[in-house]
């Protein structure tokens, strides 16, 4: 929210022990570029002990083509 960024889709599964989220969310509403947004996840992620990976969704499609 403090981004201005505008979640579009959401999705969670259990992966064995694991807990998992995909946010697919909008930046282009944003003044923050993609690279400050996934600083300050990096961030929270340190401080929070959790692991935040935050992509292009180019970069996710193309992965996910393979």
């Amino acid at each position: 929210a403090d981004a201005n960024c505008d979640i579009q889709d959401i999705s969670q599964k259990l992966l064995g022990e694991y807990y998992t989220m995909i946010l697919l969310f909008d930046i282009s509403n944003s003044s923050k570029d993609l690279n400050e947004i996934q600083n300050e996840m990096k961030a929270l992620s340190d401080s929070s002990n959790i692991k935040i990976y935050l992509q292009h969704e180019d970069i996710f499609n193309k992965m996910h083509r393979i």
